[in-house]
Order: structure tokens, then C-alpha cells, then sequence
């Protein structure tokens, strides 16, 4: 994928066949999809070659490169993309990029590079853009017109609608069990009455046992069976966008903006208010509140929980006593042994040897 990528911004900087419009919308998008393939790299594998260019002889010998060079990268791809891209949007919905979307994943990219005045001025873009608002009806979050989304991915296969329901919505019929149950972990973190339960998670009682499922999406594969399609993935939706806010606006000691922010998310689900409920909150009970508040908006959305567990150093503390088998060296992945025997410059995560 980043091959391509680079391939297309190699492509259209040579060419001299595309309007300048044509030309700075494809560049923004490319640099904006590039920026977000880095970004998931880096959250799995930590330190992975630093790949810009299409010349395969360099890049089959590339090393590792440091996770903080690969942010500056990211980050200068995403301001490339902001600048180029237009407010509107180049396709029917929101399944191409713009410059909110580039702005989005850039208030993301600062939050976790704990960059709390720029998280704070590019989430609140978003936010003040004008075409988002936060659905209130938890069954719309995730259609195809949702007004919440900021970007969303097409599907293309006749009869599919999402990978996510494809693999976490069971056969309502039969004995057959959802392949991914929810953890009491997650279950019990939910506050009574909240909509998100009511709304986000499938139960289904198979020989007297209740089981429960991710249920953001709904729609399951039919394959070959023609029927309009409802659902797009959603890859940045706004309530993110609330939350990034929040969450900076408590470390720049604006805790009056941030439980603002974390109310307009709690007030959408039906919960109480915490400026009635905890006005006097403490700094540090706020930014607990906000994690809180994130795992059960944001559960088995693009491993948003793993990742917020790592970059506030909290995943060992959290998983040690939930996992029997948990190693400190289980926050990376493994290097796929292939990929090192293609390239012996790349080097093992630690505790894979």
C-alpha cells in the first residue's frame, strides 16, 4: 500500500497532463492515506522502515526507522493534505478525502504525540466546520449518510456491507456463536441507561447462554444477493473528534472546555452531565473519565482501545491482570519472519527471538 501511495505522488508530480484542482486533490489524498497506513504500522510494529520513494532496490534494504522521525513524516503529510485538499468532498458521501478529514486524522496524530495546543486547534476545526453533527439516533451513527462521519470506506462487493458485521454479527438463526464475544471488562464499564448498550451491543442466547457481540454495524454479508447497501465502514467520525478535544483541552488545564466536550458525548448517550454530577472534578479524575468515556464510544473501532492503553502507558497495568499469559514485550507485535528474511536489515520486536 505505501508503494502505491508513493507511486501516485511520484505519478502526479511528473505528470503534465492533470489540472492543477485534479492534481492537488489527488496529492492530498494520497499523502492523507499514506500518513494513516504509518499510523497504524507504527501503533502495531513500533519502529518499521521509512518508505517515500518507488525505488524497490533502497527500499529491500531499508532498516528500521525510529517512531518519532515517522511522526514528522505523517505529520508533514497531513499538512501537505490540508493544505491541498478542498472543504468539500470529491464523491457522493464522504468515502473520499477532504481537508476536514486530513484535519481529523492530523488532531489524532498531535493527541497522540501529546502535542495538546495543536490537538486542541485542529479537533476544534472539525468540529466548527459546519457539515458534521453528532447523530442522535445511535442506529444512524453508521449508515452510509451519516451526518457523524468524516470519512467512511465504499463497499464494492455486491451483497457486503462491511467487514466489521461480517465478522462480528452471528447467524441470528441456529446455534452458531458470535466468533468475537465482548469482555465483562467492557460490559461493566458501561453506565446504567446508557444508549451505547442498548444501541451497540448484540446479544444472542444460544442453549440457555446469553452471548454478547459488537453490534455497531448490523447488516451481514449476503453474497450474490442484490440489495441496497446501508452501511460504509466508518474510518473518522466526529465524536473522536469531541473526545481528542476533551482530552487536550484537561491537559492544557481548560477543564471547564473539556467537560464541555465530554459532556456533549455523555449527553448523546443518556447519561448525566458531569458538570452536575462532579463539577469540582480534579485534572487527573477528568483525564480518567475521558479514557473512560473513549472505550466505550470508540470499542472495536480500529484498535483505538489498544492504542489508548499503550500511549498512556497503561496497557501492562491494565492487561497483566486480565490476561494469565502477559509479557510487558506483548505491546508490539512480531516482525513477520517472512519480511526479515526478505530484508536482513530488519530486526525482531523484542521477546519474539
Amino acid at each position: 500500500l505505501i508503494y502505491q501511495t508513493n507511486a501516485c505522488i511520484e505519478g502526479i508530480v511528473n505528470s503534465n497532463k492533470l489540472s492543477e484542482d485534479v492534481s492537488n486533490q489527488l496529492l492530498g489524498e494520497v499523502y492523507f492515506l499514506r500518513a494513516l497506513i504509518y499510523f497504524q504500522l507504527i501503533q502495531l510494529y513500533g519502529d518499521v522502515p521509512l518508505v517515500v520513494t518507488t525505488d524497490y532496490e533502497d527500499n529491500a534494504r531499508l532498516k528500521r526507522t525510529e517512531t518519532n522521525v515517522i511522526f514528522l513524516q505523517m505529520k508533514e503529510d497531513l499538512l501537505k493534505a490540508s493544505g491541498l485538499l478542498s472543504e468539500n468532498y470529491p464523491s457522493n458521501g464522504r468515502v473520499r478525502v477532504n481537508r476536514w478529514a486530513s484535519k481529523a486524522l492530523l488532531a489524532k496524530l498531535y493527541l497522540y504525540g501529546g502535542d495538546w495546543t495543536d490537538a486542541e486547534s485542529a479537533s476544534g476545526q472539525v468540529i466548527n466546520a459546519g457539515p458534521y453533527l453528532l447523530e442522535k439516533d445511535f442506529n444512524r451513527v453508521f449508515l452510509y449518510d451519516s451526518k457523524e462521519a468524516i470519512l467512511q470506506l465504499l463497499p464494492t462487493d455486491n451483497g457486503y456491507n462491511t467487514s466489521d458485521a461480517a465478522q462480528f454479527v452471528p447467524n441470528p438463526n441456529g446455534t452458531s456463536l458470535p466468533q468475537y464475544s465482548l469482555t465483562k471488562y467492557l460490559l461493566n464499564a458501561f453506565e446504567p441507561g446508557d444508549k451505547r448498550f442498548i444501541n451497540w451491543v448484540g446479544k444472542k442466547t444460544v442453549n440457555g447462554i446469553t452471548y454478547t457481540f459488537p453490534y455497531k454495524y448490523k447488516v451481514r454479508p449476503s453474497f450474490g444477493t442484490a440489495y441496497t447497501v446501508t452501511e460504509y465502514n466508518m474510518v473518522l467520525r466526529l465524536a473522536e473528534q469531541y473526545l481528542i478535544r476533551a482530552e487536550a483541552r484537561a491537559h492544557l488545564n481548560n477543564l471547564t472546555g473539556s467537560i464541555a466536550d465530554l459532556d456533549s458525548i455523555r449527553k448523546r448517550a443518556g447519561l448525566p452531565l458531569i458538570a452536575i454530577i462532579n463539577p469540582g472534578i480534579s485534572n487527573n479524575e477528568l483525564l480518567v473519565a475521558i479514557q473512560k468515556e473513549r472505550m466505550v464510544e470508540l470499542f472495536t473501532e480500529w484498535g483505538n482501545r489498544w492504542f489508548d492503553l499503550k500511549r498512556t502507558q497503561t496497557a501492562v497495568s491494565v492487561l497483566m491482570n486480565r490476561k494469565a499469559e502477559w509479557r510487558d514485550v506483548d505491546t508490539l507485535y512480531p516482525v513477520p519472519e517472512a519480511e526479515i528474511k526478505l530484508n536482513p536489515n530488519l530486526t525482531q520486536n523484542p521477546g519474539y527471538n
